[in-house]
């Protein structure tokens, strides 16, 4: 069989499983695999079929999902790395609704410290003195040869005194690694490893105001003209590595958020590939700068402007965000007044009609991880429902938190916070409980 025929029957193959069709696709993989000029497309088959069971998990088609993963190990010859074997097992997992996990966390967040060179008013870390123990840091290691992507952060991630070879180690495995710092101090030495080091990597500077006197009321004890030579550094030193996106991260609030314009200009003319515009959360630690409904609806409105223009312009920069216009009609908006209290109460989606249940169903809990400090573990960092603590760091991915999560979740008993919280916080939150990335 030549290359042309094994085309057509391989998309012939691709769409008996989309249509459900297995028993056919199933023979048609026995064909496939008798076909000598397929195995060089052994590990693309691989990819889209595991594109396929993950779409039919987000869409909540389960049996149809372990169909496909089933097809996926007619071909477990040409798996040939733990990253995938992992991925298979992983959305076997969650189709089957298991709850207690042998396949490995995909999705990483880590905080690496509470230690910052800056003390910004909206944040409480660098009060809570806190460094990631090595006991943790050797079970992140360990995770490693099955992760495809971890988020570094902080305080300043740049403080911790193992983020070079933890760094290091994640590109010697291609991990996608997104290191979330402030910016002032990254170095000759820091973008050297990070164009020498495998993978996509995001370097993500969180910049709050464009101007001297913004920045500094914002950002106490950092230094605006300090943090652009930062930026020409990083612009000047990587130019050769085509997977680094220089991305900016803004917390909107009164005292910026008329600067959006501005803020949207400078990231373009300082060769920002991207901008996450997210909500000032909690807004207890700054108490003077929470938008009210008029100020923060003007925000979104902003927000979405640019973002449309530039997807229609297909321009090099993303807006992204996750704030919400203000819908004064729902009563999510009055429950949480205090946002630096965590409701526990329930909330029994039994009496929701199924499509209300697809909705608010999160994959999260099943891929990704966010390991915080004092051994604070959830699936996202404002999951914090019940104080999810582990005594022993074995117990990090099956912990009875995350089981209890999981569990819940299958259940249809959601904390209020999944309600109040991440369903009214924009698209990022959207793409975690649809995708779990």
């Amino acid at each position: 069989m030549n290359q042309i025929e094994t085309e057509i029957k391989l998309k012939e193959f691709y769409k008996l499983i989309k249509t459900y069709s297995f028993q056919e696709a199933s023979e048609k993989a026995g064909e496939l695999m008798k076909c000598g000029s397929f195995d060089g497309q052994g590990k693309q088959i691989i990819g889209v079929l595991i594109d396929i069971a993950s779409k039919f998990n987000e869409d909540r088609k389960h049996k149809e999902a372990i169909e496909t993963v089933k097809i996926i190990n007619q071909f477990k010859d040409y798996i040939k790395d733990k990253k995938t074997e992992n991925i298979i097992l992983n959305e076997l997992e969650l189709a089957e609704g298991r709850i207690k996990l042998l396949s490995k966390p995909r999705f990483l967040q880590v905080v690496l410290t509470t230690m910052c060179n800056l003390d910004c008013i909206m944040c409480g870390l660098p009060q809570a003195y806190y460094v990631m123990p090595d006991s943790i840091k050797e079970s992140i290691t360990g995770y490693m040869p099955y992760l495809e992507s971890v988020i570094w952060q902080g305080g300043e991630p740049l403080l911790y005194k193992g983020f070079k070879d933890l760094f290091k180690t994640a590109g010697l495995y291609g991990i996608e690694q997104t290191v979330t710092t402030n910016g002032l101090l990254v170095d000759e030495e820091i973008l050297e490893i990070i164009e020498n080091t495998q993978g996509m990597i995001h370097l993500d500077i969180s910049i709050d105001g464009i101007d001297e006197a913004t920045y500094a009321k914002i950002r106490r004890k950092g230094n605006f003209n300090a943090l652009l030579k930062k930026i020409d550094l990083i612009n000047k030193t990587i130019t050769k590595k085509k997977s680094f996106m220089l991305g900016m991260q803004s917390v909107v609030m009164k005292s910026n958020y008329k600067q959006i314009d501005r803020m949207v200009e400078f990231a373009i003319e300082k060769g920002f590939s991207k901008i996450l515009f997210q909500r000032l959360f909690p807004s207890y630690l700054a108490k003077d700068e929470g938008l009210n409904d008029e100020e923060n609806n003007f925000a979104v409105s902003k927000i979405n402007e640019y973002r449309e223009r530039f997807e229609k312009q297909q321009m090099i920069i993303n807006i992204d965000s996750n704030i919400e216009y203000v819908n004064k009609e729902s009563a999510c908006a009055e429950i949480h007044k205090d946002e630096s209290q965590v409701c526990e109460k329930q909330i029994d989606l039994s009496l929701h009609d199924t499509n209300k249940n697809n909705d608010i169903f999160c994959l999260a809990p099943w891929k990704r991880m966010f390991i915080g400090r004092e051994n604070i573990v959830m699936p996202v960092c404002h999951c914090d429902v019940d104080g999810i603590k582990v005594d022993d760091v074995c117990d990090l991915w099956n912990g009875k938190g995350m089981i209890d999560f999981r569990k819940r979740l299958l259940e249809g008993r959601l904390p209020e916070q999944c309600v109040t919280f991440c369903k009214t916080s924009g698209d990022c939150f959207e793409r975690i409980r649809k995708t779990g990335k």
